[in-house]
């Protein structure tokens, strides 16, 4: 079973993940930043557990554009949710999913 908070109708869409090691060579991590200007420019779709820091800049850059996102956890789906992410549901531009219980807070 897959839980979900937001727009499922952007599992629909041509997806490009993204996916980043929290070791990288800064050339790398300037890369992946004007990479997701250009995604979020063109509007183009990115699907991202964004866990290590780039990935998280990389989200943080895609959630001021107007392109749909997926946001995969690693755990089960959260009670509180910041701002951001409330906005960009409401937009209907996020879908946030887990395979896991809400009662996984992390895995192993």
């Amino acid at each position: 079973m897959v839980f979900y908070f937001g727009n499922r109708t952007i599992l629909e869409a041509h997806k490009t993940a993204f996916l980043c090691s929290r070791k990288c060579p800064s050339e790398i991590v300037i890369k992946s930043l004007d990479w997701a200007v250009e995604k979020k420019n063109n509007g183009q779709c990115v699907i991202s557990g964004f866990h290590s820091r780039i990935e998280k800049d990389v989200f943080n850059i895609l959630l001021k554009g107007n392109q749909p996102i997926i946001l995969v956890l690693a755990r089960g789906m959260k009670t509180r949710w910041p701002l951001e992410i409330k906005n960009a549901v409401k937009q209907d531009r996020l879908l946030v999913i887990s395979p896991f219980e809400q009662s996984i807070t992390r895995t192993t």
